[in-house]
């Protein structure tokens, strides 16, 4: 199912008219929902220098409580009489109230015949909207030439997906119905049993359930869909386990229908597994042992694991990598897309998770995130031998020390650190030389970030000049020091330069008490 919302409103109009040559409710010239209709639409008669806008208010939507599949649509064409200029270009942009731009799409393509276009909000932009009840819908043609070049627009719209879309999963106390549906279908509900209740009032209408069916001696568990009907029904959507080999039992006469928790959802059983590992419905909790990196493969997130939750705990100090499988996208990472894998990196970290529908695609499933524990990385590389700068001559720090190495790679043979988690990362690069002669001299560090699979890039310079106040060795001794915060992505390489513009090649300088070349990545978490 999908959302609509579609002109109702006009909010400016500039020099905008209509197909009669008014400007007077606008919006009716591009608010068709059954169709291509281009015999009303709206035209920009300003052809001067100055571009010319009109907004228009949008009807309300529900928030879809997700990001994806958010589009506007327009339909338009542009007029260039004088065949010389050239079809100005069209700006179309989705704004919230009276000040915030949503998205915007420039678009310098359109034709003398009436099209169909379209633009994708991105997730951050749909996850910018808050008020789906104050949407509107802004049209900018582009400066003119005096030439009478036009932009026509005669349909526009937004869409999402419907609301409807997202269910919740509850399980209720004493919730005991009986019914006298035959067969294997949706069950008619014909009320509360003696000090219980029914299904509407214990689960809710339209939310998905655990039910168990007793009908003589045949037996069902499973997750229905309760609604609230005339009568109430609960649809059979997943059967867990049954007395008929695990399908639809036939049911016959009276039967029972109550609320009741599958073996699974206890949470009492645990498992302690080394070596690669498929995890089944009746774990609960599992704890890797990673002397050596594997992979940990869960069930592909479905209507059979809907509600299943693991808890999967880290629980060796060691460096390598917990990955956890589905063998399909169904990690929804921190940054809302979606993923076939996720990680765990050190002692102690972990993650529970449970089987849902995506509330971005209701007929989608997701292995959710509902706890999670993780130390953030830390990496510190450091020089304990001093290295010589040549004199004007940009050149990489050496390092001979890993320091610090929690989850991001330390890597001091390579002079580098290594992400290993997307994310946002404190980056610190330090050094200092024994001393700089020249009164004017500097000496500058800054931080080399190497893209997996691209090309070396230099960010944040840090900068110290020669100290030229004292006659002490120590006020010639410059210590350049950069910091800064970045979104870094797996496998970014991480390194350190430095520069001195003293006249002759220079020495760093690594004692104790002057504090050593360093470089140091911080995950912010």
């Amino acid at each position: 199912m999908t959302q609509y919302a579609r002109p109702d409103s006009d909010v400016s109009d500039g020099s905008w008219v209509n197909q009669a040559g008014n400007n007077t409710n606008l919006y009716q010239s591009i608010d068709e929902s059954g169709g291509e209709d281009d015999s009303d639409y709206v035209i920009s008669t300003d052809d001067s220098s100055a571009s010319d806008t009109m907004e228009v208010g949008l009807s309300n939507i529900s928030d879809p409580q997700g990001s994806s599949s958010h589009v506007v649509r327009y339909r338009a064409k542009g007029s260039d009489p004088s065949g010389f200029y050239g079809i100005p270009s069209l700006t179309v942009s989705l704004r919230q109230g009276t000040g915030t731009e949503i998205a915007s799409s420039t678009n310098s393509s359109l034709t003398t015949s009436f099209a169909d276009y379209n633009f994708t909000l991105s997730t951050s932009e749909a996850n910018a909207i808050t008020d789906y009840s104050d949407l509107r819908l802004r049209f900018v043609r582009a400066a003119g030439n005096g030439a009478s070049e036009t932009n026509l627009v005669s349909e526009a719209w937004f869409e999402t997906p419907d609301a409807s879309n997202n269910y919740d999963f509850k399980v209720g106390d004493r919730v005991k119905e009986t019914t006298t549906t035959t067969g294997t279908g949706t069950i008619n509900l014909a009320g509360a049993e003696d000090g219980y209740q029914t299904f509407v009032a214990g689960v809710g209408d339209g939310n998905y359930t655990y039910y168990v069916i007793e009908s003589g001696n045949n037996w069902e568990v499973g997750i229905g869909l309760v609604t609230d009907a005339a009568p109430d029904t609960l649809s059979r959507a997943t059967i867990i386990s049954s007395s008929n080999s695990n399908n639809a039992i036939t049911l016959a006469g009276t039967s029972t229908v109550f609320c009741g928790s599958p073996s699974r959802m206890e949470g009492a059983d645990y498992v302690i597994k080394s070596g690669t590992y498929a995890a089944d419905d009746n774990d609960s909790t599992i704890l890797c042992d990673t002397s050596s990196a594997w992979t940990l493969t869960l069930p592909t997130a479905g209507a059979t694991y809907l509600g299943l939750r693991y808890l999967i705990k880290k629980m060796t100090n060691d460096a390598n990598a917990l990955t956890i499988s589905s063998g399909a996208t169904d990690f929804v990472t921190e940054g809302g897309s979606l993923s076939s894998t996720m990680k765990l990196f050190l002692y102690g970290d972990f993650v529970e998770l449970q089987c849902m529908r995506n509330p971005s695609v209701g007929n989608d499933y997701i292995w959710a995130e509902v706890a999670k524990g993780i130390k953030p990385h830390v990496a510190t590389i450091t020089q304990t031998s001093q290295q010589t700068i040549a004199n004007k001559t940009l050149t990489q720090v050496t390092f001979d020390e890993d320091t610090i190495e929690r989850g991001a790679d330390a890597d001091h043979s390579n002079n580098q650190i290594v992400i290993k988690r997307a994310g946002l990362y404190r980056i610190t690069g330090y050094i200092k030389y024994v001393s700089l002669d020249n009164c004017c001299s500097a000496a500058v560090v800054m931080i080399g970030i190497t893209p997996d699979g691209g090309s070396l890039d230099y960010y944040k310079i840090g900068t110290a000049a020669n100290w030229t106040m004292g006659s002490s060795a120590y006020d010639k001794r410059p210590a350049p020091q950069t910091t800064f915060i970045r979104e870094c992505a797996v496998d970014d390489v991480i390194t350190l330069y430095t520069y001195q513009d003293d006249g002759s090649d220079e020495v760093t300088l690594v004692a104790n008490n002057g504090g050593k070349p360093f470089l140091e990545v911080e995950e912010i978490r």
